[in-house]
C-alpha cells in the first residue's frame, strides 16, 4: 500500500488520465474519492423510530404463519418482499432495487423492503432490530454484504405494515460477482431479512359468567364478568428469518447500463514469469471489463502464522488399542496455507501491463484474487508410494478449499513416521502438492473454463506467509521542502527478522485529477547486493536510503514524486526451524504416556534362603529407599523392606518428551538408594539407568 506522501523531484515526466471508459487507462485508479455520508434529521426520524418499537398484544406466541385473532381482529407474523410497483412510471428513489453511479465511480445499491400480509384482512404484526444482509455466490464460495437502514416508512393500507429503504455501498472488486450472480440461475443471489417481533400477554383476561336458572325462583340469573390478571404478560421475542431472492435478464433496466461494459469483451488468462538468480516467479493474471480491477493469482502457498507470530500448526497425540499390552501413540499434524504473491512477479506484472497497453498503462493497485470457477488440491505423487516411508500419511483429497482466506493439511504418523517426517520438514522443507484453479474467461461473450498450471502448496519452517513487519517514509529537508530519501522498518516482534529484499516503485499523483504522471520502479537502496539480507533485532528498527542517483531534479519544476510504494519480499523470523518445531510441540495437546517401572529387591525377596553368614553385613538395615528422577526433574519414592520386597512406580513421559526423541522405546531415568538406618544413611548418588528398553529394576542395600 502507498505510504506516507511527500513530494521528492525526478528527471522525466510522462502524463496520462484516468478515462473512465478506456480499459487500459481505467485500471489505474488510485484512492477513488470516499462516498458521501447518508445523514438522516433525527427529529423527523424519531417517530419512525417509536412506531417500530411497539410491542404486540396476543393470547399466545405468535410461531408460525398462521392467522392470530384477538379482541376480534385477524393479525399474522410479517411477510415480506420487494416493493411492487403501483403504477408503470418509474418514480425516482422508488424502484424496488435500484443501482446508481456516482460521478466519483461508487457503485450504490439501494432496495425497498415491503412488509405485508397476502391475506387481505389480516393486519401484519409490528417489528423492530431488522437486517437485512446481501448474500451472493462468488469463485465457489459465499459472500455477504450488509445493507444499512435508512428509513422506515409506514403505510396506511390494514394488510401493508410499512416499506423499509436499505442501502450498500459495492466495493469495485465485488461488482462483476454480484451482477453475474444477479443473472445466472446456477449462482446464488438472496436478500436475507432478519427481525424480531415482540409480543406479549394482555395484563388481564375477563371471565364471563354462563346465563343460567335459579332452580328456587325459576329466574335468569347472570354473574357479572371477572378481570384475572395474567402471570406471564413479559414481553418476549420471536425471530422471523426470510430469504428473497431475485433473478433478472442481463438487459434489465434495474442495471441501466451500468453493468453493460461486464458483457463486452473477450479477456484470457495469461501467464508471466521473471527469472531471479536461480528462482522463478511465475504469475497468472487476466483483464477485466471493470475500470477498476486485474485478477492476480498467488505464487505459492506456505504455512501462515497467527497474531502470536507462531507458525498455525497443531499438533495432537492420540493413542489407539493395537490388542497388546502396551497403547500405540500417534500424531495427527495439522497445517494452515495461506496464498502468497511475491512482489517481484507483481512488479512485473506491472512492466508487462505497460507493455502492451503501449506505455499507456504503467500501475495497477487494484490486484484482485478472482476470476475463477473452482480450486482443487493434488498432493504429490511420492506420498501415494508405499515405497516412501511417510507415505500414505497425508490427506490426498481436501473437502473444502478456500483459497484466499487458506485452507488445512491434515497428516496422521506413528511415532516413527512422525520422526522421518520432522527430519524432511527441517532440513530442507517439504513441497506437499499442488494447486489448481479453475480459471474463468469470456471470448464473445460465453464464458469458457480452462486450467491454470499447478501453484506449489509448500511445507517450509523458513518461509512463512504474513509475518508482521510494518514501514513508514523518511524525509529529509534540502533547504527547499521535504523530499522522499528512504524508509524505516519496524520489528515489533519477539524475535529477530530477515529481509530477503525490498521491490520500490516511484508515483508521481494528481490527487484532484486523479492522473498518473509518471512511475519509476527501477529503483535502488543505497546497500550493494550482498548487504542483503538484512536482520532486525526484536523491537528494533532498520533505516534504509535510496540511491542518491536515483533522486534529482526535474528540468520541469512542477513535477514531483508524491507516493513511494515500498514492498518487502523473503521476511522471514530468524530463528533455527528446529527451534520453531520446538515451539510447535511445545503447544502440542494430549495425554502423556503412562508406563509402570517393576522395582524388586533380591535380598528382601528371598531373605530366608539366605545364610546367616550372608545375611549379616545387612543386619543393621532395616529397608531400602529407592528414589526415581525423571527428565524432566519430577521425582517418586518407594520404599522395600523384607515384609514389601518388591513394588511399582507409575512414571509418565510428557508429549513433548514423545514428539522430541527419535528412540521412543527410551524410557531413561535416573534412581538414588537410600538404605534405612540408625542413625539415618546418606543419600547415595544419583545413578543413570543402564537398560532403558525394559520397565525393570533390580535393586540392593549399599554396604
Amino acid at each position: 500500500m502507498p505510504i506516507e506522501r511527500k513530494p521528492i523531484h525526478r528527471r522525466r515526466s510522462v502524463t496520462h488520465n484516468l478515462g473512465k471508459q478506456d480499459i487500459t487507462k481505467a485500471i489505474l485508479q488510485i484512492n477513488p474519492i470516499k462516498m458521501k455520508l447518508h445523514t438522516i434529521n433525527p427529529q423527523v426520524f424519531a417517530p419512525v423510530l417509536a412506531a417500530n418499537a411497539s410491542i404486540n398484544t396476543l393470547n399466545v406466541a405468535p410461531i408460525d404463519d398462521k392467522v392470530y385473532v384477538y379482541e376480534k381482529k385477524r393479525y399474522g407474523r410479517p411477510q415480506f418482499r420487494f416493493k411492487p410497483d403501483v403504477s408503470e412510471e418509474k418514480i425516482p428513489g422508488q424502484q424496488a432495487i435500484r443501482f446508481s453511479e456516482a460521478d466519483n465511480g461508487d457503485l450504490h445499491l439501494d432496495i425497498i423492503i415491503e412488509a405485508f400480509r397476502k391475506e387481505k384482512n389480516v393486519i401484519p404484526l409490528d417489528f423492530k432490530e431488522i437486517n437485512i444482509t446481501f448474500h451472493y455466490e462468488h469463485n465457489g464460495s459465499s459472500k455477504a454484504t450488509s445493507l444499512s437502514v435508512k428509513k422506515i416508512q409506514s403505510v396506511k393500507t390494514l394488510n401493508i405494515l410499512k416499506h423499509v429503504y436499505a442501502h450498500t455501498l459495492i466495493k469495485a472488486e465485488d461488482k462483476e460477482a454480484i451482477y453475474k450472480a444477479l443473472t445466472s440461475p446456477n449462482l446464488v443471489a438472496k436478500f436475507e431479512i432478519d427481525v424480531k417481533v415482540w409480543w406479549q400477554k394482555p395484563p388481564y383476561t375477563i371471565r364471563r359468567a354462563r346465563v343460567g336458572i335459579n332452580p328456587k325462583t325459576g329466574k335468569r340469573i347472570q354473574i357479572a364478568e371477572k378481570r384475572v390478571k395474567n402471570k406471564n404478560s413479559k414481553p418476549q421475542s420471536v425471530s422471523i428469518k426470510t430469504e428473497l431472492h431475485k433473478l433478472f435478464m442481463t438487459n434489465d433496466e434495474v442495471f441501466q447500463g451500468i453493468f453493460n461494459e461486464l458483457d463486452s469483451k473477450s479477456y484470457k488468462w495469461e501467464r508471466g514469469s521473471k527469472t531471479v538468480g536461480k528462482i522463478e516467479y511465475s504469475y497468472y493474471f487476466r483483464l477485466t471489463n471493470d475500470p477498476n480491477m486485474v485478477y492476480f493469482l498467488p505464487q505459492v502457498y506456505r504455512i501462515g502464522i497467527n497474531s502470536m507470530g507462531q507458525p498455525k500448526v497443531n499438533i495432537n497425540l492420540y493413542s489407539i488399542d493395537n490388542g497388546a499390552t502396551d497403547k500405540e501413540y500417534r500424531i495427527k499434524m495439522t497445517f494452515h496455507m495461506m496464498p502468497y504473491f511475491h512482489p517481484r512477479a507483481r512488479k512485473d506484472l506491472m512492466n508487462k501491463l505497460s507493455s502492451i497497453s503501449g506505455q499507456k498503462l504503467k500501475y495497477a493497485q487494484n490486484l484482485q484474487f478472482g476470476g475463477f470457477k473452482d480450486v482443487s488440491f493434488e498432493l504429490e505423487d511420492r506420498f501415494s508410494n508405499e515405497d516412501d516411508p511417510i507415505s500414505g500419511k497425508f490427506t490426498e483429497k481436501l473437502s473444502k478449499i478456500d483459497p484466499l482466506a487458506g485452507f488445512t493439511i491434515t497428516a496422521d504418523f506413528s511415532l516413527e513416521s512422525f520422526d522421518l517426517f520432522k527430519a524432511e520438514l527441517l532440513r530442507d522443507g517439504i513441497n506437499i502438492g499442488k494447486m489448481y484453479f479453475d480459471l474463468q474467461e469470456k471470448e464473445e461473450g460465453a464464458d469458457i473454463i480452462t486450467k491454470s498450471n499447478p501453484i506449489t502448496v509448500q511445507l517450509d519452517f523458513r518461509k512463512l506467509e504474513n509475518i508482521s513487519i510494518e514501514s513508514e517514509l523518511f524525509t529529509s529537508n534540502n533547504g527547499q521542502g521535504s523530499t522522499i530519501s528512504g524508509f524505516r522498518f519496524f520489528n515489533k516482534t519477539k524475535t529477530s527478522i530477515e529481509i530477503e529484499g525490498v521491490e520500490l516503485t516511484l508515483l508521481s499523483i494528481d490527487r484532484e485529477k486523479n492522473e498518473v504522471y509518471d512511475v519509476d520502479s527501477d529503483l535502488k537502496t543505497n546497500l550493494d547486493i550482498e548487504d542483503w539480507p538484512v536482520t532486525i533485532d526484536s523491537r528494533n528498527e532498520k533505516l534504509l536510503m535510496l540511491d542518491d542517483s536515483k533522486i534529482s531534479s526535474l528540468s520541469n519544476k512542477n513535477m514531483v514524486w508524491t507516493d513511494l510504494v515500498c514492498e518487502p519480499y523473503g521476511v522471514r523470523a530468524k530463528v533455527e526451524p528446529e527451534v520453531i518445531m520446538a515451539s510447535v510441540i511445545d503447544r502440542a495437546q494430549g495425554d502423556p504416556e503412562v508406563w509402570n517401572l517393576s522395582i524388586v529387591c533380591p535380598l528382601y525377596k528371598r531373605w530366608e534362603q539366605w545364610t546367616d553368614d550372608q545375611r549379616l553385613p545387612y543386619a543393621g538395615i532395616m529397608g531400602l529407599t529407592v528414589n526415581i528422577k525423571l527428565q524432566e526433574g519430577e521425582i517418586f519414592s518407594i520404599k522395600l523392606d523384607r515384609d514389601n520386597p518388591e513394588g511399582i512406580v507409575k512414571m509418565s513421559r510428557s508429549v513433548r518428551q514423545l514428539l522430541q526423541s527419535t528412540n521412543y522405546d527410551n524410557r531413561s531415568y535416573d534412581y538414588q538408594l537410600i538404605n534405612e538406618t540408625l542413625p539415618p544413611s546418606s543419600p547415595g548418588e544419583w545413578i543413570k539407568s543402564q537398560n532403558t528398553s525394559v520397565n525393570f529394576l533390580e535393586v540392593y542395600p549399599e554396604i
